[in-house]
């Protein structure tokens, strides 16, 4: 009796590990992307709207930390709204592969919030 309840434990400490090993892996494929398309989505916002918010509007400048809080609000001006970038200077101007970028990250902020 003792044998068997020996074999049934490593069967199910085995069968616990393989599931986990299965669902981290998983779970770390899922962060890398997150991972990634947040440092595409900060490179625009550093690139083209830090540049003006810096002297502006200081207390919305975009950091890694800060820029999750301000999706939805980033969503409104520039997709909704179309106010933003104000694109004073033609080297401010987004290009149409720059609001995909932003627009993907918006869109996976909103998934996790889910």
């Amino acid at each position: 009796m003792r044998l068997q309840k020996s074999k049934l434990l490593q069967f199910f400490f085995a069968l616990f590990l393989s599931v986990w090993s299965f669902n981290f892996q998983s779970y770390n494929g899922i962060v890398a992307e997150v991972d990634q398309q947040k440092m595409a989505a900060f490179e625009v916002l550093k690139t083209r709207c830090n540049t003006c918010h810096i002297t502006e509007n200081p207390a919305k400048v975009f950091t890694l930390e800060n820029m999750d809080g301000f999706a939805k609000r980033i969503n409104r001006q520039v997709f909704f709204f179309k106010r933003m970038p104000k694109g004073r200077d033609r080297r401010k101007e987004m290009k149409p592969e720059e609001y995909q970028t932003l627009k993907n990250w918006i869109n996976q902020v909103k998934s996790l919030r889910k």
